[in-house]
């Protein structure tokens, strides 16, 4: 067919098809559908956004058939608002995370200006692990409290965030370490009815770690039998689920909340958990790196003979520091490496002590 024989107007589909697409691509303001707002799209794809900068009603799209208008998954409001949660939880953590000038406050903010609808799991964590970080720990289970209010399910680190900042507040507040303990158990029993929020290393050893902080004379030998009975408690644990095989941080928080006692007892039982933890991972053929004897494990036991009721014994600190250093060389271990906190319980077991 020659050029001579097309229709007049046929002649010019090519420019009213390149007029039509360039009116597909141009911008143009579409409003939000829930706050009024407006947003523009210069892009073949043709969207609605909300205020919230989201995707939420239709898109156009240019083919042969003409212009397709589509619903997307944004478009329920129940959906505008999944999108509000998901931006304020990265908000938050980002905060908490980072933790800038004034960070609690911050996000505080934005906890509140959130929805009640619009909180969930994280984002309580979240706040609650802020105010773990400050060592708030009313307010932090409070907010436990109300997740159980709303039927908000908590998980495993909404427990140990809190846990943690009991752990905290036991050095200045003689019950911390009891509450610490409790919510460990609470945590012991919602685990029986679901596996998905059952207590890791990390929680009993927190709890451990509580007992060793008490500065209470009243309860430093009730907490070095609790941090200890809870340390065989978990070993017990760990023949049926290894992920709960206690630490080196775990075998330190009970040996120095054993030396905190004082008791003779307390110092022969810190001794033989270092030597659990030494044979376990010197004469192992696979080495678990979270095993290694750390110096906290040594020097615990060595302040544990320099603050001993019946009288310090000097000479076993030194024998224990002297052991540090050929354990350090001999395994090639850089964690039992002796530190300050090593020599000055040798010191303090010299100033302690009536042999010349």
């Amino acid at each position: 067919m020659c050029m001579k024989s097309i229709p007049p107007f046929l002649k010019l589909a090519p420019l009213l098809l390149f007029v039509f697409h360039q009116s597909l691509t141009t911008a143009f303001v579409v409003p939000c559908c829930y706050c009024s707002s407006s947003s523009s799209s210069t892009t073949l794809w043709r969207r609605k956004y909300n205020c919230w900068g989201q995707q939420t009603c239709l898109w156009m799209k240019a083919s042969s058939s003409g212009i397709k208008r589509k619903r997307n998954s944004y478009h329920s409001k129940d959906n505008v608002y999944a999108s509000r949660t998901m931006e304020c939880n990265r908000q938050i953590a980002n905060l908490v995370k980072k933790k800038p000038k004034g960070y609690l406050e911050k996000a505080l903010k934005i906890f509140d200006g959130m929805d009640e609808t619009q909180r969930d799991t994280y984002t309580y964590t979240s706040i609650i692990s802020a105010y773990a970080s400050k060592g708030d720990a009313h307010k932090a289970e409070k907010l436990l409290r109300e997740m159980q209010e709303l039927s908000i399910r908590p998980n495993v680190v909404t427990y140990s965030s809190i846990i943690n900042a009991w752990a905290r507040r036991s050095s200045r507040d003689a019950k911390a370490a009891q509450r610490a303990e409790e919510i460990l158990w609470e945590l012991e029993r919602l685990s029986e009815k679901d596996s998905s929020v059952k207590p890791n290393v990390r929680c009993y050893t927190s709890v451990m770690d509580a007992w060793a902080r008490n500065k209470s004379k009243k309860y430093s030998t009730k907490g070095a039998e609790r941090a200890y009975d809870i340390l065989q408690h978990l070993k017990q644990l760990s023949t049926n689920d290894p992920s709960l095989s206690p630490n080196a941080f775990s075998y330190s928080a009970v040996i120095n909340a054993l030396a905190n006692s004082g008791e003779d007892k307390a110092v022969e039982k810190a001794e033989c958990l270092l030597n659990e933890i030494e044979s376990s991972y010197y004469n192992s053929t696979n080495l678990d790196d979270s095993m290694r004897p750390n110096t906290f494990c040594y020097s615990g036991v060595i302040n544990a003979y320099a603050k001993r009721k019946s009288g310090p014994d000097p000479r076993k600190c030194e024998e224990l520091l002297q052991h540090m250093l050929n354990v350090s060389k001999k395994y090639d271990n850089p964690d039992a490496i002796p530190n300050a906190y090593a020599y000055s319980a040798v010191l303090l077991a010299w100033s302690k002590s009536k042999l010349p």
